[in-house]
């Protein structure tokens, strides 16, 4: 183990606003993280922008069936999409 400071996460810059997102834009997301291979479901499950940003925790697990680790590191990408839609939008309006 090593007690120095991990190095905060790459800030996410989005092209275009997750809530205008295709179903194969949000694949295309998913497969640029560690969770490429769930990519799959979210086409099975016909998963636009508007439907990844309101995903939680318990409707991943429940809904996708994944155990806690991938369901969590799952959550973590999808919580950064949302965080960089609030600061785009939020730097559009000045």
């Amino acid at each position: 183990f090593h007690t120095s400071k991990a190095e905060p996460p790459q800030k996410l810059r989005l092209d275009t606003s997750p809530l205008e997102w295709s179903v194969t834009d949000v694949v295309r997301f998913i497969r640029t993280t560690d969770c490429a291979p769930l990519a799959r479901i979210f086409m099975d499950q016909e998963i636009d922008g508007q439907a990844l940003l309101l995903l939680n925790l318990p409707t991943v697990q429940e809904c996708m069936d994944l155990k806690l680790g991938p369901a969590i590191k799952l959550c973590h990408h999808i919580e950064r999409v949302k965080l960089a839609q609030v600061l785009s939008s939020t730097v559009s309006q000045y």
